[in-house]
């Protein structure tokens, strides 16, 4: 006995201590004697005293009562059940010592740590316990800067608890490879063991299972025979690829081995075998209750058995296992020659020829292997990684569609958003008009383009496509094809030429009609004209869009992200500077630092912006927005164009501003390549725009050295 158990083994005769270093006192014969004597109580009580169902476990006496069955025992002046008091009684007959605390019953009974319900004949973990484990596996795999590594004390520990569990939870063994694998060969309880990101994840499965397991179901873990299967399956694989079938429904499912994979026979032999566990309880109406496989590998059949396997492999238990406790199916593998395992063998050759001949009447698909199963082997070649990745937290599947969901919804604008919905309806209203399927095939989208460019703009039915295809690709995946075929494709261009009209463009501001503007307003304290004169200067010089600067009128595409922020203005000797916080131009979403200089002329920015920013500081210094009205809220659009119209006809817009302010900048002499730089404009975009403003055309042909390069 070990020196350290030993202490523990302390027996008291009288005033003398007796260490109980060896079985007892030494005598290598003191258990058969016990035994022996136990025995022989148990005989008085069976036969003679007629205790019946009466059962031993070394020097603990169980059995079991009905609720109703209670008898008074005096010594301890309690009821009991009445086995277990016609048994106390039989001990103070035959002098054997017993103590209170010792004699337990009830329901659940609590048995060498598990709780053991007899009612619903179920062996599970208590509430505290279960809580318990649990926190301890999370608290294990807590991330921490300074907690990527336990000693391998600490791993032994929690691992002999796990096992422990396992008692009641058998089908969870596969949530303890990798860290069987970590402690493999090690010796020195307290050397560091990294925590690795696979087991973090691996015991994060292992903790989310035991959280909703409840035991073990004595009646339902019985073992069955292959005739009381409810559903029967063949599976087998070869170097071609994988196969399984089903007898009694003359069902035959094959798949080739994916070109990008590389993996052992071994393990095409075990993803067949969870493949079929996918199907049966996943692709099938109704999962069987009892779930029966046959295969020709043994060591396939020796893994899902003892459901133990090497690390690279455990991602195809995990699986089954996900798929078992889901659909509440027990599963047996049991093994079976090659020579009688034909029809599987020919299926995964796809010798289908010779699978039907085996079994008449055999209906033959292809089946895909759960992807999710293959996490275990590698499917492409990447290259070793050269750093360390950090261990980041595992997110649970419901976060992951919420985060993605989230990040769906910032993708497109409110605006855009808006016009898609409408395209969309545009679409279904084409289609119950004319009845025709709502399906975007070519010819209904070909048709679709030319019947709505018969009403409107082909460039706006351009658009509408783009909407129709957004709202319609979840329904419908094969959209974009039918979007960029060829009868789509020049069927608008067809309708581009033939509903050609003459392109109207508002002109641009000049910049003598803005400094008589900003002259009207300088002798102005009017705070709402403080910022119409602001907003005015800097949209020209900063070849700013108007939506850049004001909020659209219609409230749901309002949208505070895009208003600029007062905290971004800085001030510089001759100018002033600011951040768009988002703009049309920007894809990678970090925002645009817009340079506003100074000039000596009457349209100078710099003196309107800063008398503005003056009194917005002034009247309201609390408020995050740059521009901000007399009331306290954001310009729209509206409240500006009715100012505009104030002072200029129906042909200068919100557009004349961007315009005016390229054509200032052209008749400067700026070269082309930094008026796109300073207006932000898209390279073909921009050009299309010089080619056809004849009036930044001009300006660039006549006062740029060099002006088309």
């Amino acid at each position: 006995m070990h020196p350290l158990w030993q202490r523990y083994q302390v027996v008291s005769i009288g005033n003398h201590r007796m260490v109980d270093r060896s079985n007892v006192f030494g005598g290598c014969r003191s258990g058969n004697i016990w035994c022996s004597f136990m025995s022989l109580v148990l005989w008085i009580a069976v036969y003679i005293w007629l205790i019946n169902d009466l059962l031993a476990y070394s020097d603990d006496t169980f059995s079991w009562e009905f609720a109703d069955q209670v008898s008074w025992y005096v010594p301890y002046c309690c009821w009991l059940p009445s086995k277990q008091a016609r048994l106390l009684q039989l001990w103070d007959v035959l002098g054997i010592p017993h103590q209170r605390p010792k004699q337990i019953w009830g329901s659940p009974l609590d048995i060498i740590g598990f709780e053991v319900d007899p009612n619903l004949l179920r062996i599970t973990l208590s509430a505290e316990k279960h809580a318990a484990l649990v926190s301890a596996i999370r608290d294990f795999i807590a991330i921490s800067s300074t907690r990527h590594r336990r000693s391998l004390r600490q791993f032994q520990a929690l691992a002999g608890w796990i096992q422990w569990s396992f008692n009641v939870f058998p089908l969870l063994r596969p949530g303890l490879s990798q860290m069987y694998g970590k402690m493999r060969g090690k010796t020195k309880g307290n050397a560091l063991v990294e925590i690795s990101v696979g087991l973090c994840n691996e015991l994060a499965w292992l903790a989310d299972h035991i959280e909703r397991a409840s035991g073990v179901f004595v009646f339902q873990s019985l073992t069955w025979l292959a005739s009381d299967a409810d559903l029967t399956l063949y599976t087998d694989a070869s170097l071609e690829g994988m196969a399984f079938w089903s007898p009694s429904r003359s069902t035959g499912f094959h798949s080739r081995l994916p070109a990008d994979a590389t993996g052992t026979i071994f393990y095409w032999e075990a993803l067949a075998v969870v493949a079929a566990i996918d199907w049966a309880s996943h692709v099938m109406t109704t999962s069987p209750r009892c779930l029966l496989i046959y295969c020709d590998n043994t060591n396939t059949v020796d893994m899902f058995n003892t459901l133990h396997a090497q690390p690279h492999y455990n991602s195809l238990l995990k699986f089954a296992v996900d798929r078992l406790l889901a659909t509440n199916v027990d599963l047996r593998v049991v093994h079976l020659a090659g020579v009688d395992n034909g029809v599987a063998d020919a299926l995964s050759r796809f010798q289908t020829l010779c699978a039907t001949a085996l079994h008449p009447g055999l209906r033959i698909s292809m089946f895909t292997p759960p992807r999710d199963a293959m996490g275990g082997i590698p499917v492409m070649n990447f290259p070793p990684r050269s750093t360390r990745q950090p261990i980041r937290e595992r997110w649970s599947h419901e976060r992951l569609v919420r985060e993605r969901a989230i990040a769906l919804g910032y993708a497109l604008r409110n605006s855009s958003l808006l016009a898609y919905s409408s395209a969309l309806q545009s679409y279904l209203t084409f289609c119950r008009t004319h009845d025709l399927p709502i399906e975007p095939t070519e010819d209904t989208l070909s048709f679709y383009v030319v019947y709505t460019s018969s009403h409107i703009r082909p460039s706006s039915v351009t658009n509408y496509l783009s909407g129709i295809c957004q709202q319609l690709e979840p329904f419908f995946p094969n959209v974009r094809n039918a979007r960029r075929s060829q009868l789509v494709t020049r069927t608008l261009r067809g309708c581009h030429k033939i509903h050609a009209t003459e392109p109207t463009r508002k002109r641009p501001l000049l910049r003598s009609q803005l400094a008589d503007v900003l002259t009207s307003y300088a002798i102005s304290d009017d705070f709402d004209d403080l910022l119409f004169a602001a907003v005015l200067s800097t949209a020209f010089h900063g070849l700013l869009r108007l939506g850049e600067l004001v909020w659209p009128d219609h409230t749901a595409l309002q949208d505070w992200q895009r208003v600029t922020p007062r905290a971004t203005v800085r001030s510089m000797p001759n100018g002033f500077s600011f951040s768009l916080p988002t703009s049309k131009t920007d894809h990678s979403y970090s925002g645009h630092e817009v340079v506003i200089a100074g000039s000596d002329a009457a349209s100078d920015p710099v003196r309107p912006f800063r008398r503005y920013l003056a009194a917005r500081d002034r009247l309201f210094p609390l408020l995050p927005q740059l521009w901000t009205r007399a009331s306290g809220l954001v310009p729209t659009r509206s409240w500006f164009m009715r100012r505009l119209r104030a002072h200029f006809p129906a042909d200068i817009s919100g557009h004349s501003l961007r315009a005016g302010g390229a054509t200032a900048l052209a008749e400067d002499g700026i070269p082309l390549d930094y008026i796109q730089l300073l207006g932000h404009w898209s390279s073909d975009t921009f050009q299309l725009y010089i080619r056809k403003n004849p009036v930044i055309l001009t300006a660039l042909l006549f006062h740029t050295a060099d002006p088309l390069t």
